[in-house]
């Protein structure tokens, strides 16, 4: 029930989300994205057809390293159209990229506990809201609490339509709670803004093969790994873990 009405709140948001004009990224956001374990294809791809808000500099680039950043992120980077932060980083704004580092390095080793706590940590500065709970989210989805996790991003789209990857996330979130047809139409969202979306393809196939149509889940899987072809979890059944 929770997962439910928490999705009820997301739907509200969809259209909105998928037809707004998407703004350049902010650090904490390709840091979110990074640590939430989004792939990085598609972290790539949001760099490179939104833009970003500031200037790459030595001290990020080692905060996405210790995140797990890889060169494809990197390559996105520099190569990416930036403009000038409309203010200068303040030092919470420092101190959350600090976190949200520090809490994707320790969601890569499997200790989505102590990430958790990491995040919890910095919560009650108020600062970063969408990305400590994108986060937040993708722990508590390892930990198997996909109502929460519906929740958490719910909130997201209520405080901040235009972050990034929310669709695939809720795709998955919806699918979970047994709704393959809202499920598809989140996953179908998000490759409106990312046609090369490997993770929603995966997500259209799953909720296609849950409703009974089999040739067109066929065509997804298809698309899933023809845009990433060392995608293992696409040639699962059922995924085993959400990136």
């Amino acid at each position: 029930m929770c997962l439910l009405i928490a999705l009820v709140f997301i739907a509200c948001g969809s259209y909105l989300a998928v037809n707004a004009a998407p703004k350049p990224l902010r650090k904490s956001e390709i840091l979110a994205l990074v640590s939430g374990a989004i792939i990085s294809e598609n972290v790539a791809y949001d760099i490179r057809s939104r833009g970003i808000s500031f200037v790459p500099d030595d001290t990020f680039t080692k905060l996405l390293q210790v995140a797990g950043a890889d060169e494809a992120v990197f390559a996105a980077l520099n190569t990416a159209k930036s403009t000038f932060p409309a203010k200068a980083e303040s030092d919470s704004d420092q101190s959350l990229l600090q976190h949200l580092s520090h809490a994707g390095s320790l969601i890569r080793v499997g200790q989505s506990a102590a990430a958790a706590t990491e995040l919890n940590n910095f919560m009650a500065d108020g600062t970063g809201k969408s990305e400590i709970g994108f986060v937040m989210g993708k722990i508590l989805i390892d930990q198997q609490r996909i109502d929460e996790a519906g929740q958490v991003y719910s909130q997201i789209f209520s405080q901040d339509p235009d972050f990034p990857e929310v669709h695939t996330r809720v795709s998955f979130a919806y699918l979970q709670s047994g709704d393959a047809e809202k499920g598809l139409r989140e996953a179908k969202a998000a490759l409106k803004q990312n046609p090369s979306n490997a993770v929603a393809h995966m997500n259209a196939e799953l909720a296609l093969r849950e409703m009974g149509n089999f040739d067109a889940a066929k065509a997804e899987f298809q698309e899933s790994v023809r845009n990433k072809p060392d995608y293992s979890l696409a040639y699962s059944a059922v995924p085993l873990k959400v990136e």
